[in-house]
């Protein structure tokens, strides 16, 4: 009785599998018959259709995010010019009723072309926040708002250092864009649109009567490591060939002027701590072994 009993089991298992194939198999048809539908109707309404679908390895970031987002934003803006806002910048009612007098430097001389880009100051309002926040703005108003000064009016050699400057839409959109993408090189993304200004015969000029608010993460590990992002992006900066380019068009002391004020910083830092510790670790050296003593005596 039992080997019957396993026997029907086994049959009417097989018989549900069966039954479940012919299903399945139905269902492939019946979804055969809309896809050659939807395709048939996609080809009356000359809508794409997906052919092969390859998932690629990895993720799909290709480039660096703000740039990317720059270039995209480009494309929707209208009239002459742009301003580019970062996320953690605020501007003020104030300020605003004199981007009326900003825009009108477009239409003015400042040396033998006309400005491109127009450098426009930025006020630190996290500075009360912690003691470490007031280091922030004091690099900022030391080097973005006191240097610039000398940089653009004197030396020329002014670049995007920072947001929030205003730019000439149809001098960028016909000369590469605002920004460039490339992931790794193009980390300090910023200054390579004054690069890209600067080559194409474009003007950079500063302007103090207008600020725009700025909040700093205030935390000793997010300056840090705003510090370490500045030092690899000035070194991925020298391995560009947009640096090439404007080495071979700039003159001597222009070129002079530019290495002045970007990697000779950190050539300079790197120097002050490597004969700092020399320092420390000759003296007692000297004191320990006699030399000192003998070169007193003679």
């Amino acid at each position: 009785m039992r080997i019957i009993e396993d026997k029907k089991s086994e049959s009417s298992i097989s018989d549900t599998q069966a039954s479940s194939k012919d299903k399945q198999i139905a269902k492939g048809k019946d979804m055969n018959e809309e896809g050659k539908e939807i395709n048939s109707q996609s080809q009356v309404d000359c809508a794409d259709q997906e052919i092969y679908c390859i998932k690629l390895p990895g993720g799909a970031k290709f480039g660096e995010g703000e740039p990317k987002n720059q270039n995209h934003a480009v494309v929707f803006t209208r009239g002459e010019a742009f301003q580019a806002i970062h996320i953690n910048q605020d501007n003020y009612w104030e300020e605003t009723l004199k981007m009326k007098n900003l825009l009108e430097k477009f239409n003015e001389d400042h040396g033998p072309r006309p400005p491109t880009i127009l450098g426009v100051r930025g006020h630190i309002f996290t500075k009360s926040i912690s003691s470490l926040g007031w280091f922030m703005p004091n690099q900022e108003a030391s080097f973005v708002t006191i240097g610039q000064r000398v940089l653009a009016n004197l030396l020329k050699v002014c670049f995007q250092y920072r947001y929030p400057e205003v730019f000439g839409r149809i001098f960028h959109i016909i000369r590469g864009d605002k920004s460039k993408a490339s992931r790794g090189i193009n980390l300090s993304e910023d200054i390579f649109a004054g690069f890209n200004s600067t080559l194409r015969q474009g003007n950079i000029t500063h302007h103090e009567y207008i600020s725009v608010g700025k909040g700093h993460d205030v935390g000793l590990n997010q300056i840090s490591l705003f510090e370490a992002k500045v030092a690899c992006s000035n070194g991925e900066q020298i391995l560009s060939r947009d640096i090439h380019h404007l080495g071979h068009r700039f003159d001597f002391f222009r070129m002079l002027s530019y290495y002045f004020t970007t990697v000779r910083f950190y050539v300079s830092s790197m120097m002050v701590v490597i004969v700092v510790h020399l320092f420390l670790y000759g003296k007692p050296y000297l004191s320990l072994s006699g030399l000192e003593f003998a070169i007193m005596k003679h």
